[in-house]
């Protein structure tokens, strides 16, 4: 109970292997922490695997119901749970685990859209992650290759973000969300004009447009309405760029 759990911690701070944290992460809670990473990874290493798998399932639960609305908050901390869970999982050999694959890509993708304007690298590892996850003709891969090649765009490796703009376009094309081709398409046109190749540009450009003209309104659309008046500026259509 949590009179055993405050009294068990009290005893751990005594003999100095752990330390009250001065601000706790969960108002109205202690919060403690190991007094060296080697005492962490010792009293780790001696818990069994499969207790360790139960133990980042239930920790993740937990931080879940904590953050309700703010999920995307503690989305690194999720993913590390889950993943850590799922890898142990399989290196023990269990089976049935497409619930916890599931809430580990979740997670993975929440991380690197949330840090993706910061660190694009560490937002990279996340996709990367997802899609080694996703197997081929998942519906869930055009939006992971979609958000890495942002993240390529957003790291200036622009050959790198045109193959995986136009692989996220089949794949959003062959999944039937045409939202989610007409944004792959008018970000693809960006990175195909950084690299000049106007035409081809061009091209995508107003296919993006009529694609998403045809959906319901959305922030895709507003997205590319500034775009293609971009364009329209460059070659002189200035009241159609002001339209």
């Amino acid at each position: 109970d949590l009179q055993s759990v405050q009294s068990g911690l009290r005893d751990l701070a005594q003999r100095e292997l752990v330390r009250p944290s001065r601000i706790s992460s969960v108002q109205g809670d202690a919060e403690y922490a190991f007094a060296h990473a080697l005492i962490r990874d010792v009293a780790y290493g001696q818990i069994p695997r499969l207790e360790r798998v139960d133990k980042h399932v239930v920790a993740a639960g937990w931080i879940e119901r904590l953050a309700i609305e703010r999920v995307a908050d503690h989305a690194e901390l999720l993913a590390h749970h889950y993943g850590q869970a799922l890898d142990l999982s399989r290196a023990a050999g269990r089976e049935g685990l497409d619930e916890l694959e599931e809430a580990t890509r979740r997670a993975l993708m929440l991380a690197g859209e949330r840090s993706i304007a910061l660190d694009v690298a560490r937002a990279t590892k996340s996709f990367d992650r997802v899609l080694e996850l996703l197997p081929e003709g998942h519906p869930d891969r055009a939006s992971a290759l979609f958000w890495k090649a942002t993240a390529a765009q957003d790291a200036g490796r622009y050959e790198e973000a045109e193959e995986l703009y136009r692989s996220s376009i089949e794949a959003f094309r062959e999944g039937g969300d045409r939202i989610g081709e007409g944004k792959s398409l008018n970000r693809l046109s960006n990175v195909l004009w950084d690299r000049g190749a106007y035409a081809e540009s061009i091209d995508h450009l107003e296919r993006s447009e009529e694609i998403l003209a045809a959906e319901p309104p959305g922030p895709e659309l507003a997205a590319c309405y500034p775009t293609a008046a971009s364009a329209r500026i460059l070659v002189g259509a200035f009241d159609e760029a002001i339209e």
